[in-house]
């Protein structure tokens, strides 16, 4: 069993160093990606995981120093961290009702999905923190089942080994200037935040952001103890 987890852990850890030196050629290509706040307020309906506040704490004390103040980076505040789950952008004809009882169904059944936050890295628009999943197979399943409960006649909805691991965007660029976030994601490349239990889902309509001006939460899923 432990040998299974290496394993596992040893697979997600190949995807995101292929995002890596992937995000390393944009980046040298093409510069940062700037993130300008939107004119409109909610703009997004998603589902979304909540990072605990003292994991978060930790995650944003890690960012802290390239941003916030004048013209720096954007830091995301403790409670608007979080993990995408799945758009639902394209379920907005679907009552929420019906999408709450979807994705409570579908957490209860795959059962218990663990979490762990890991590092810092780089993209071309942000600072995240890799989301590694245990059991490794879970997140996907998850994914996959509430789309195909939303869309039961969509098929190979999930083609990318992307969807069996998460993200955690701690930080937005707002200049081009990322020297101190360079030094900061070399710094902490390994460090451990913690992990966590997914015990509840949120849908929301929200910004880019998750902000807590901009983000209206319409419904709560728990995960339901079989």
């Amino acid at each position: 069993m432990r040998e299974r987890g290496l394993l596992a852990t040893r697979a997600q850890s190949s995807i995101f160093f292929m995002l890596r030196r992937r995000e390393a050629w944009q980046l040298s290509h093409g510069g940062p990606k700037i993130w300008i706040p939107a004119a409109s307020g909610s703009v997004i309906t998603t589902s979304v995981v909540r990072v605990p506040e003292h994991l978060g704490a930790r995650l944003r004390e890690a960012v802290l120093p390239a941003g916030d103040g004048d013209g720096r980076h954007y830091v995301y505040p403790v409670g608007d961290l979080h993990v995408t789950l799945a758009n639902l952008d394209g379920y907005r004809d679907v009552p929420v009702e019906q999408i709450e009882e979807a994705l409570t169904d579908c957490l209860s059944r795959v059962g218990p999905i663990t979490l762990g936050l890991r590092g810092l890295a780089i993209s071309r628009g942000t600072v995240f923190a890799p989301v590694y999943v245990s059991p490794v197979s879970t997140l996907f399943r998850l994914r996959a089942a509430i789309h195909r409960s939303l869309a039961p006649a969509s098929r190979g909805i999930l083609k990318s080994p992307v969807d069996v691991i998460g993200f955690c965007n701690a930080l937005r660029f707002r200049h081009h200037d990322i020297s101190v976030v360079s030094a900061l994601v070399s710094h902490y490349r390994d460090i451990e935040f913690g992990r966590f239990l997914i015990e509840e889902v949120e849908i929301v309509r929200t910004d880019k952001i998750l902000s807590a001006a901009n983000t209206f939460v319409l419904a709560k899923c728990a995960r339901r103890s079989p």
